[in-house]
């Protein structure tokens, strides 16, 4: 097997944060993803279709469009993304939020991370005790979007927004950072927004294709989690622990190591943690 794949947030300061993945049954295949919504906006919708939307168009497309390079996939994925996101209604974005926050504050209620995702099925099946009403915003429902897709050889990085992918192992002179866009630098530009409800894709993502190498782990993370935090950690436990399975759910502990060190979370905290092995 050689992609293994977890996920985990503490998604419970604006619960605007999303994450998803997948892997094929050979698990030489896969996606992963994870999204912030753009609190001003109400964006929790925008991030569940953003997150779910790129893995579910990798999972349909890698069949369909055989013998395309990562980079045409990967774009083809996140055209699927911005379409939805066009087709969206503000209002059935705002039912989708409402469900996120009681969602994931029953999922980390004792403090821990979440590591199950909010999924479709879950929205579809469960008789949700959610008011309908239009929650307050500056612009439609918005999001971030910091996604990969993992094939046999190779991972495709897709960069829409402000958080960043990483990638680890026991050495530190080749760990690297892939950091999206940075609006917080500019003054007057903090509301950015990339995935947009009726407007779909907004300015232009990073898509950027390289070679993957075994005994590496690649990490999506929103802008909660903090970059050099997070690669310390990270490479302090493959120094330790190569096969970081052995600490239970990778990216929970992960997290919770983290905050440990950071003292806490001032954002929601999202990664997707995808460890390759050839």
């Amino acid at each position: 097997m050689p992609w293994r794949v977890w996920g985990a947030t503490l998604n419970t300061v604006h619960g605007e944060d999303d994450f998803s993945f997948w892997l094929s049954s050979d698990a030489e295949w896969g996606a992963i993803a994870v999204a912030d919504g753009v609190s001003a906006t109400s964006g929790g919708g925008a991030s569940f279709l953003a997150a779910h939307g790129f893995t579910l168009a990798c999972r349909l497309l890698r069949r369909a469009v055989g013998g395309v390079s990562g980079l045409s996939l990967a774009r083809r994925c996140l055209d699927y993304v911005s379409r939805i996101a066009v087709e969206a209604y503000e209002d059935d974005a705002d039912l989708i939020e409402m469900a996120k926050k009681k969602y994931y504050s029953g999922c980390s209620n004792d403090g821990k991370p979440c590591t199950e995702p909010m999924t479709l099925d879950y929205l579809l099946t469960r008789r949700l005790q959610v008011e309908a009403r239009r929650l307050p915003r500056e612009a439609p429902p918005a999001s971030t979007l910091i996604a990969a897709l993992l094939m046999p050889n190779s991972l495709t990085a897709v960069i829409s927004g402000d958080g960043y992918i990483l990638g680890a192992t026991p050495m530190k002179e080749e760990t690297w950072l892939l950091w999206g866009a940075i609006p917080q630098l500019f003054e007057g530009s903090r509301l950015i927004r990339y995935i947009e409800v009726r407007k779909g894709a907004v300015g232009k993502p990073l898509v950027a294709e390289m070679n993957v190498y075994p005994g590496t782990v690649y990490i999506a993370s929103t802008d909660g989690v903090d970059a050099a935090t997070l690669a310390e950690v990270v490479t302090d436990l493959l120094q330790s622990q190569p096969n970081i399975e052995t600490v239970g759910h990778p990216a929970a502990y992960l997290l919770e190591q983290v905050r440990e060190r950071s003292g806490g979370y001032e954002d929601d905290a999202t990664i997707v943690v995808a460890a390759y092995s050839a």
